[in-house]
């Protein structure tokens, strides 16, 4: 049987050398981590609590970054754009849609029309 106190620790230990970076840098390997031991908790029965939920462990907050994009070089990739076929139309719509709103491309595709009656 493990250790749970060796195994706390050993996950303070690791998820400590995580931190002081980007926020994905830790959440990724807390997420890993987290539904492993749910895994090994509900399913395989092997420690009988999650230590990432016992030690009260939270994601790191990420705020994002807005990025300055200095206007010439918006014009330049906006001209570089042949809007005459379709890849290039639609790529000048989400370009020009995600500078006027701040929406992300994926945030973008996910949009759905919606039919009111």
């Amino acid at each position: 049987m493990i250790d749970f106190d060796t195994l706390k620790e050993g996950i303070i230990k690791y998820l400590t050398t995580k931190t002081g970076k980007s926020p994905a840098n830790y959440n990724l390997p807390y997420s890993y981590l987290s539904a492993m031991f749910t895994w090994m908790v509900d399913v395989a029965e092997i420690i009988p609590l999650n230590p990432i939920k016992v030690l009260k462990l939270k994601k790191m907050k990420d705020d994002g970054r807005a990025r300055d994009i200095n206007e010439d070089v918006v014009k330049k990739i906006i001209s570089s754009i042949v809007i005459h076929y379709f890849a290039g139309f639609r790529d000048y719509c989400t370009i020009m849609i995600s500078l006027d709103t701040g929406i992300r491309p994926g945030e973008l595709f996910q949009l759905r029309v919606v039919q009111r009656r």
